[in-house]
């Protein structure tokens, strides 16, 4: 026969003892007087299921570690978390500051690609110039005719805006006389070029002179022809079909420098030839205006805009 001892007083059980108390945990077994916790009644069920204080604490530790082991994971998942974001944000951070530096990059880029494209815009018309001026002395006996049809023209004068009547050659003299009085006696032949039209506009009527200078100089004082009777009527130079071109592919370029901000720029005639140049940025002193240096110059100057046609003509 197994005898217990009760954890309480130590002292023995006796199997027989009916006020005793088994743990249901332990199996240990107590005095009734000295079990704690006391049992709340004496039902039988309620002795089954009793267990012992030490047990009863157990228990309770057992069930508020599970709580207290949740708590550590959701906490440690939750540091976890907040290094992550910290990383991400670092990242992001760093990402973010590259593409800023990419997107000021490509805005380089497209800047440099707009100045690329007008620099070859301007690359293209100036080869075209020069393959222009290439074609035009390829051949000795192209430039010879042009050279001989250039110096035949400078007897030439065009007068734009003419009306066309049966006598042009009175016409022509009549518009000579008012610029330079008696210089009708000079004037070889007139001619209207092109087909005649049916809008009424008349067509360009080339004067010519026995010499050049007489031509030149009624090119140097069209500003003297009166406007009443000769409204809408302008002069220029006879130029070749070459020298055509070469000053209108000149006035592109102009066009084109000028909408791409390029300022100041004008056309002048430098030894018979246009050329873009630009404007003076200051005046000229009066020692400059006066010297007799500067006025041969602008004398020549305006020779040279006589010959190519500067003077005088009509905005198209």
């Amino acid at each position: 026969m197994t005898i217990h001892t009760c954890p309480a007083c130590l002292r023995s059980i006796q199997s027989k003892d009916s006020g005793k108390l088994i743990c249901s945990v332990c199996d240990g077994h107590w005095h009734g007087v000295c079990a704690a916790p006391q049992p709340a009644d004496l039902q039988p069920t309620t002795i089954q299921s009793w267990a012992c204080q030490k047990c009863v604490a157990s228990k309770k530790a057992e069930a508020s570690a599970p709580a207290d082991i949740e708590s550590a994971r959701f906490k440690a998942i939750m540091d976890q978390f907040a290094v992550l974001n910290n990383t991400l944000t670092a990242k992001i951070d760093t990402l973010s500051a590259l593409v800023e530096s990419q997107n000021e990059t490509i805005k380089e880029c497209v800047n440099d690609i707009a100045c690329l494209r007008s620099d070859n815009e301007k690359l293209k018309i100036k080869i075209s110039t020069i393959e222009n001026r290439i074609s035009a002395v390829s051949q000795p006996e192209e430039l010879q005719y042009e050279i001989l049809e250039r110096v035949k023209r400078q007897k030439n004068v065009i007068a734009i805006g003419l009306t066309e009547t049966s006598n042009d050659d009175f016409e022509a003299k009549r518009l000579i006389n008012h610029i330079i009085a008696d210089a009708d006696k000079s004037v070889v032949s007139t001619y209207r070029l092109g087909k005649q039209t049916t809008n009424g506009k008349p067509r360009l009527l080339r004067i010519t002179f026995d010499s050049n200078e007489h031509a030149l100089m009624i090119l140097k004082n069209a500003k003297s022809m009166p406007k009443n009777d000769f409204l809408g009527v302008y002069l220029k130079s006879d130029n070749t079909p070459a020298q055509s071109k070469y000053l209108a592919d000149l006035k592109k370029d102009l066009q084109f420098r000028t909408q791409n901000g390029e300022k100041n720029l004008t056309i002048k005639y430098r030894n018979n030839v246009p050329r873009i140049v630009p404007l003076p940025t200051s005046k000229r002193t009066r020692d400059e205006e006066s010297s007799p240096r500067s006025s041969t110059k602008r004398k020549q100057s305006k020779q040279d805009e006589l010959l190519n046609g500067e003077r005088r003509e009509p905005t198209e």
